[in-house]
Parts: structure tokens; sequence; C-alpha cells
């Protein structure tokens, strides 16, 4: 695909590797291929078996997205496959293999990328969908920083906002959907769909992921 696009993969890379290659596509210069990438390092969940990173970034002139897939082959050394064996995993012939992205794909919702990117309780739901693990906003890591701030506001939205706030009381806070109820929060139109919302949260056993420490400055 040859794209100015914004476009999105996911990425078997080690966090190292990734930000260096980042790193490397953003820089000013002739030689600079993207304007901006954000991203955000998952778990294993029902979505993938092993960790990976969600990414998404828009090119600085039109691109190959097949040689842009190929600029993130990472071959495996051998201190990688050492810490498979020290972590006590069984290590196979796949693991041998170079490691990369997935085929990159137009996105055309920021705010659906950015809400999945943190398994966002209230999107999820709206979408029929269910994750284990969920991210904080802080979680999101970017080559600018105040471009994904103005990007997070876009995303407002008073449902998805009421959303977290009733799931951080009943997973935080730990209060009950009753205590929730009474604090006069919910409008009555909207009980069932909060009952359903947080018990597919027990369905799930829920946990939440700290956030990265460091951002990437370019």
């Amino acid at each position: 695909m040859n794209t100015i696009s914004i476009v999105s993969s996911i990425s078997f890379n080690t966090p190292t590797f990734f930000e260096m290659k980042i790193k490397e596509l953003s820089q000013l210069g002739k030689g600079q291929v993207i304007d901006w990438c954000h991203w955000v390092e998952h778990e294993p969940d029902t979505d993938q078996r092993k960790a990976h990173i969600h990414f998404v970034l828009r090119p600085s002139r039109r691109v190959d997205t097949n040689w842009l897939r190929q600029q993130f082959i990472e071959p495996v050394s051998a201190d990688y496959i050492k810490s498979l064996f020290e972590a006590g995993k069984q290590v196979t012939e796949n693991d041998a293999k170079p490691l990369g992205c997935m085929p990159f794909q137009k996105t055309t919702s920021m705010t659906d990328w950015l809400l999945y990117a943190i398994h966002d309780v209230g999107y999820l739901f709206k979408k029929g969908q269910q994750r284990n693990t969920h991210y904080e906003r802080s979680a999101v890591k970017s080559t600018d920083p105040e471009f994904l701030a103005a990007q997070w506001e876009e995303t407002a939205d008073p449902l998805q906002a009421m959303s977290q706030k009733v799931v951080e009381l009943y997973t935080v806070q730990q209060y009950s959907f009753s205590d929730i109820l009474q604090m006069g929060l919910i409008a009555p139109n909207l009980v069932y769909y909060f009952k359903t919302l947080l018990e597919g949260l027990d369905e799930g056993k829920v946990k939440r992921k700290k956030p990265w420490n460091e951002d990437l400055k370019v």
C-alpha cells in the first residue's frame, strides 16, 4: 500500500528496538519518514498471546507500507532467547525468527484508536468487546506529547467520562453498585447499562496496568 494517510499496526519488537526505530524514522531532515507516532505496550490478553505494542503514525510523505514494515525487522539476539529460558518459557523455532510488526492498516478514527489503546471499558462495552487488562491514558507514549494531549481532548464524551468515573469507583475505590447508585451519578435510564458494564468487569476479572514513566524525546 502506497499512502500518506494515518496508518496503524501491532509490533512484537522489543520496546528498546521499537523506540529506537521510531526515533530514527521521525528524525528531522531529508530522511524523515513520519510526522508523529503514538504507541502503547500491551500485556498478553484476549486479543494476543504475547506482549505487543499497538502503534499509530502519520507519514511525512507518501510511503510504501511494505517498505515501512521491513524497517521493523529485528534479528533475535542470544540475550533475548536467554531471557525466555530464564522466564521459564518453552522456546520453539518460532522464537528464533526475527521480530517485527503486522501489516499496516489505514486508521480513520483516532478516537477509536486511542480508546482501544487503553482498553477503555465504556468504549469496549459499546463495541461488544471485553479485555482483562486496562491502561491509564498516560501509558500511551508519543513522539509529540502535546499533539497527543490535544487528540485526547477530542475523545471527550459525556457517557465515556461517566463510565470511567463509575468504573474507578467500582474497581479502585471498591464501592458496590448499590453505593454508586445512591450517589446519584447514574440517571435512571442508564442503570441497566452500568449494571451490565460492571458485571462484565467482574466476569473478566479486570486489572489495571500502571503507565510507563518515561516519554521518548525526539
